[in-house]
């Protein structure tokens, strides 16, 4: 997204929504109306495949692809699995801060991180391989494994269809 696509603080004033971080001015939405050229920012996968997810992990990882973070590994923790607490590993690339977002998106839904972590992985021979980022549970989330995120204005629904808030105002 370029700057002009970005809404000045002057755009749509009293909609309330102008200057907030991710805003897309209308001129833009409108000039973009198309499903395939909406800019929406997720990384949801299909239902089947979170239902491959630890249950204690699962709602976590929902929760952290709706606001458009990857993630590359999961465990809900405990005797017989790969860490000991409940963790999610995401490619941090260049971007070392984006655990922080991360966390704010788990901590808006109330999910109970215990840490977070930039872990440099180092190869047997003492060179490092790769960085990632790491979040740590104070426990698993079995109760909420099969809830869906509620996603803001400008993200995709569960569904994968346009919210409706987003809807309603592109027809304005």
């Amino acid at each position: 997204m370029t700057a002009p696509d970005i809404a000045s603080e002057n755009d749509n004033a009293g909609h309330g929504l102008a200057g907030a971080p991710g805003y897309i001015s209308e001129s833009h939405v409108t000039s973009e109306r198309s499903e395939a050229n909406f800019p929406l920012r997720d990384m949801m996968m299909p239902e089947a495949w979170y239902q491959t997810l630890d249950e204690g992990i699962r709602f976590a990882v929902r929760v952290l692809h709706a606001a458009g973070f990857e993630t590359c590994q999961s465990c809900q923790g405990g005797k017989g699995h790969s860490y000991n607490d409940a963790t999610v590993d995401m490619p941090t690339n260049t971007n070392d801060y984006e655990i922080f977002g991360a966390l704010a998106a788990l901590s808006a839904y109330g999910l109970p991180v215990e840490s977070v972590a930039v872990v440099w992985n180092v190869q047997k021979h003492g060179l490092i391989n790769e960085k990632i980022g790491r979040i740590t549970f104070w426990r698993s989330m079995e109760e909420r494994a099969d809830e869906q995120p509620m996603f803001t204005w400008g993200y995709r629904c569960g569904n994968g269809a346009v919210a409706p808030a987003t809807q309603e105002y592109n027809e304005k």
